[in-house]
């Protein structure tokens, strides 16, 4: 089924599946935020892709840059060592040499008791121990409040509970921390809890964040921005649980969005789909009974002939009487035997068959016609009545008139017409009827396709109607035009329908007719062809490479925090 599908249903149907596709390369995605500077995600990203392979060094790599980035330099040496481990030849760092600097740089910055500002990523300050130990907690409890600070830890965890299956989880610090370092603080706290879609609250004296993968950063600032009132009031508690509820709600229906969005979009895809199908299945049908009407008008045109030499042998005698009933009986049977196909043919394998049964039949029938001296064509300097000779190398054609002389298709051989016998081929998916000679003809009526002949030009095969410097009637005998022998200049059909585009076709761009059937006034003209070529075009070149990650500095916006007692944006 799917083979008989137009290609641009197919290609839709690919590019439906492709957003989930190019999901799956985290390590890519991890790459492409890390260039827009959103370090925090592309760290996401890179462990995400360490967790799917964890022997992939390079996204061990790329991962110790980004932690970098965030100021968490324990960690990124970790990954750079991970790397090195994996791969000992430092292939993943460009030389071994920069993976020592960037190794001798990393623990620099860890001697020096970096407090996560380098490159401008802001400064929260806080120790690796301190940060775990709120890890730690919130693996049993949705809520860490630090000593000190005035909020009901229990209504927040009533609030958590009634939220599920949505995971949120508060963080309350007795600190001053506020504004950016504090958005960073809540992404990196979310991002060691591994919450996914998940909701992370952090606040402090001077502000509140939150982070969530399902949430905008627009919703998320615009939401902290309207419980900032409460908590700078007083009413932490109050403002938190509200801010979770909102935040909830804004993600639930993000998500109905996304569903009714998909929903839509596969929902069209499948729609088209099924018209395609539809449309392909009508158009097979009606293309069928084109088909079938054709061949049956031919059918009624070889049974005609049939019957007329039927009669022509109940009153005739000789000795060719036996070659005509000879011929009449072959056509006969490949009569039968295309009537009874044609009434179950339903593919294009099975209407051609039938085309050339009908064919081979008529070209027997002619061939019975002949026999008893029905079917002959005078030929110049002959008398009208008198045999006309078989041409041959010695055949001066230009004493034989244009409307008496012919070209097979095939082979190119030039003979007079009463010699060739028209059959039908596929011509780009076009059937044309061309002539052919005896010998061509017998190989058509065993059921293959005779090669066709081409000459070499300018390092091409081109098939002989679009050589301009060939004329069968001059250059067929004479030896040594092609480039080798007359068998090696035989090529089938197939390859130069594949090779060349339109030179399958005779007279496309050249105005050359003459091959066709019974265009024969025609089959002189053989020089307004020119063989063409073809561009190559060739393939862009490659300008992916290696993102040099110890570059660049990178900036928070601070979008999704509020910082009580100051203008908020």
């Amino acid at each position: 089924m799917l083979n008989r599908l137009p290609k641009w249903c197919i290609w839709l149907s690919i590019l439906a599946v492709l957003p989930s596709l190019a999901k799956a390369d985290a390590l890519s995605e991890g790459r492409a935020l890390y260039q827009q500077k959103n370090y925090t995600a592309a760290a996401q990203k890179f462990l995400q892709a360490t967790q799917e392979n964890p022997n992939n060094a390079k996204a061990w790599w790329h991962l110790g840059f980004a932690d970098r980035k965030l100021g968490r330099y324990p960690d990124a040496l970790k990954a750079f060592q991970k790397a090195g481990r994996i791969d000992p030849t430092d292939s993943f760092a460009s030389s071994p040499a920069k993976y020592q600097q960037i190794l001798s740089q990393t623990q620099a910055d860890i001697n020096r008791g970096s407090t996560g500002n380098h490159g401008g990523t802001g400064g929260y300050h806080r120790s690796s121990s301190k940060e775990q130990n709120i890890v730690t907690a919130l693996q049993t409890s949705d809520v860490y409040l630090s000593p000190g600070f005035k909020a009901d830890a229990g209504r927040l965890q009533s609030t958590a509970d009634s939220l599920r299956p949505l995971a949120v989880k508060f963080v309350v610090l007795n600190s001053e921390i506020h504004g950016r370092s504090l958005m960073q603080a809540a992404r990196r706290l979310h991002h060691y809890l591994s919450l996914g879609k998940g909701i992370l609250i952090l606040a402090s004296h001077r502000g509140v964040a939150a982070y969530a993968q399902g949430i905008s950063i627009s919703t998320l600032g615009r939401e902290t921005r309207k419980v900032a009132p409460i908590m700078e009031g007083g009413d932490y508690t109050t403002g938190l649980a509200q801010l979770a509820q909102n935040l909830a709600a804004d993600e639930k229906a993000g998500a109905t969005r996304s569903t009714i969005a998909w929903g839509t979009v596969f929902g069209i895809v499948a729609i088209i789909i099924v018209l395609a199908i539809l449309f392909s299945a009508v158009s097979r049908r009606r293309t069928a009974l084109a088909r079938r009407e054709k061949l049956s008008k031919q059918r009624e045109q070889v049974v005609n002939q049939f019957n007329f030499i039927s009669n022509q042998l109940e009153t005739t005698e000789g000795p060719q009487v036996a070659i005509a009933r000879q011929s009449r009986a072959a056509a006969g049977t490949k009569l039968d035997e295309a009537s009874q196909l044609l009434v179950k043919a339903s593919s294009e394998y099975d209407f051609q068959r039938v085309q050339t049964l009908l064919d081979q039949a008529e070209a027997d029938l002619i061939s019975a016609r002949r026999a008893l001296g029905g079917d002959s064509a005078p030929t110049a300097g002959v008398a009208t009545g008198a045999t006309a000779p078989a041409s041959n190398a010695t055949t001066d054609w230009d004493k034989v008139p244009t409307e008496q002389r012919g070209v097979c298709f095939f082979c190119s051989k030039p003979a007079l017409l009463n010699e060739l016998t028209p059959v039908n081929v596929n011509l780009g998916g076009e059937e044309r009827k061309v002539l052919a000679c005896a010998d061509d003809l017998n190989t058509v009526k065993s059921g293959q396709m005779p090669n066709i002949r081409a000459f070499n030009v300018n390092g091409q095969m081109v098939p002989w109607y679009a050589n301009n410097q060939y004329n069968p009637y001059n250059n067929y005998y004479s030896s040594g035009f092609g480039s080798g022998s007359f068998l090696g200049d035989m090529v089938s059909m197939y390859m130069i329908n594949q090779m060349f585009w339109g030179w399958n076709q005779p007279g496309w761009g050249w105005g050359n007719n003459y091959a066709f059937y019974p265009e024969h006034s025609f089959y002189q003209d053989y020089s307004s062809g020119v063989a063409g070529g073809f561009a190559d075009f060739g393939s862009p070149a490659d300008t992916a490479g290696e993102t040099d990650f110890f570059q660049g500095a990178s900036g928070d916006t601070g979008a999704g925090v509020a910082d009580f007692g100051s203008s908020q944006s």
